[in-house]
């Protein structure tokens, strides 16, 4: 992921973009007729493009920044260095969308989480009564946490979660 500085003049986005290689990352859209043929177009565009799993989205804060991404590496242990090779081959794919005033950019990182390998969409243990053990949600977390925590709570207490 990455940050530029603020965009000159007050310039602003809008709402916020996905290009087409997202179509390729999220599961909503695997019933799309075309999805066989653009993740065969896009392996053989550049293999990296899946191994290092990009797609790129593009936001713009309250401060002009626009924050860049994203890839998805999965891996069994932790490397705590970005990759600058990913963040080139994400800013090489903005440009075929996106012509912003400023793409220099200011700061980069990564976040590392657990998720689950085997199909379900996380791991869910009530190992004792008073301790639950809930993770694994992954790449979806900053959409989903909080659905995910409101089913949680309402299996181990048994009580709604009220608004």
């Amino acid at each position: 992921m990455m940050r530029t500085r603020p965009q000159p003049d007050g310039w602003t986005l809008g709402p916020h973009l996905a290009g087409g290689l997202t179509l390729r990352h999220y599961a909503n859209f695997r019933d799309c007729p075309s999805l066989a043929e653009s993740r065969a177009r896009v392996h053989d565009l550049d293999p990296r493009l899946d191994d290092y799993g990009i797609h790129v989205l593009v936001g713009q804060n309250r401060h002009g920044e626009l924050l860049l991404g994203d890839s998805h590496e999965d891996a069994d242990h932790h490397d705590p260095f970005n990759r600058g090779e990913i963040n080139d081959l994400i800013l090489q794919h903005l440009g075929e969308f996106l012509q912003a005033p400023d793409l220099r950019v200011s700061d980069t990182w990564h976040g590392v989480y657990a998720r689950m390998t085997d199909g379900s969409s996380a791991l869910l243990r009530h190992l004792e009564p008073g301790l639950t053990v809930a993770t694994g949600i992954g790449g979806t977390g900053m959409t989903t946490s909080f659905a995910f925590a409101e089913d949680v709570w309402s299996q181990v207490t048994g009580a709604a979660v009220s608004r």
